[in-house]
C-alpha cells in the first residue's frame, strides 16, 4: 500500500481530513507498525509515520502522522483510503 503526503503545518491548525478537524479529535494509534516515509520538504530525510485512525470505530478516517521538528506536524494517507 503507497502512502501520500496531504498535509504539513503547525500544531493545532485548522487541517481537516474527511471533513473532520484534525487536532479536535481523539487520534486512535492502530496495532500497524510505524512508517519510513519522506520528509515533505526535504525528501532525502525519512521519518517515522505512526498510524492512527479519527472518527467512528464503524467508519475510521486513517492517517500516517509525525512530528518533523518543534510542533511542525506531517501527515499521509495512503492511497487506498
Amino acid at each position: 500500500m503507497g502512502w501520500f503526503e496531504i498535509h504539513t503545518g503547525i500544531e493545532g491548525d485548522n487541517f481537516e481530513l474527511g471533513g473532520m478537524e484534525v487536532w479536535r479529535q481523539n487520534w486512535r494509534r492502530t496495532n500497524e507498525d510505524t512508517l519510513r516515509l519522506p520528509h515533505p520538504s526535504y525528501p532525502k530525510q525519512f521519518h517515522s509515520f505512526s498510524i492512527y485512525e479519527i472518527g467512528s470505530l464503524d467508519h475510521p478516517i486513517r492517517f500516517a502522522a509525525a512530528e518533523l521538528s518543534n510542533s511542525v506536524w506531517g501527515f499521509y494517507i495512503s492511497q487506498q483510503a
